[in-house]
């Protein structure tokens, strides 16, 4: 019989544990400002952190978008962290691998940097989606993110690594019809003697 309210406990203890909030381990995509733009205009997306269930050691994290619609991309850290722990990506076409950040003192919210986009002028319209995940080792190599606490990786799908969209609409006609006229008017002035 002693067994029994052993049970009971350890179900009850088990039925705590299962009804227990989800944790906020997240990287964030925020697009900042208008989330439509014209063909040639920048997208600034911030990257954020959010550990505040278990503060990190830091960790690595890899940023994917369509390489066709973009002509530049950029990162601009913030300095988040310790400077020695902290890389900026390696950027290539449609990726930007291994940004990074680290501070032995635990992490547990805050900014890590801004991927800025520079549309390419024949970007098709439409919704383009730049999205994270887990740093693979490229890059810096700098790898998975690692608990304050444990001080081991956590494990698969234990971050919710985020993405951030956009449209790219076309621009519109008045703009094209005064562009015509500026070249026509241009052309006439170039006549004249």
């Amino acid at each position: 019989m002693a067994i029994r309210p052993f049970a009971m406990l350890a179900t009850a203890a088990v039925l705590t544990g299962a009804m227990s909030p989800a944790q906020a381990l997240s990287i964030n995509l925020i697009v900042l400002g208008d989330t439509t733009v014209t063909p040639g205009s920048t997208v600034d997306i911030e990257v954020s952190i959010d550990f505040s269930d278990e503060p990190t050691l830091g960790g690595g994290l890899d940023l994917f978008w369509d390489a066709g619609a973009v002509a530049i991309a950029k990162w601009i850290s913030t300095g988040l962290g310790d400077p020695a722990l902290n890389f900026d990506p390696v950027i290539g076409p449609g990726e930007a691998l291994g940004a990074a950040v680290g501070d032995f003192g635990g992490l547990i919210t805050g900014v890590m940097g801004t991927l800025s986009l520079t549309l390419a002028a024949d970007a098709a319209p439409g919704t383009y989606i730049v999205s994270s995940a887990e740093n693979m080792g490229g890059g810096t190599g700098f790898g998975p993110w690692i608990s304050r606490l444990t001080f081991a990786a956590y494990p698969p799908g234990a971050i919710e690594f985020g993405s951030a969209s956009f449209t790219v609409v076309p621009l519109p006609a008045a703009v094209w019809f005064l562009l015509s006229g500026l070249a026509v008017v241009a052309g006439l002035r170039r006549r004249t003697p």
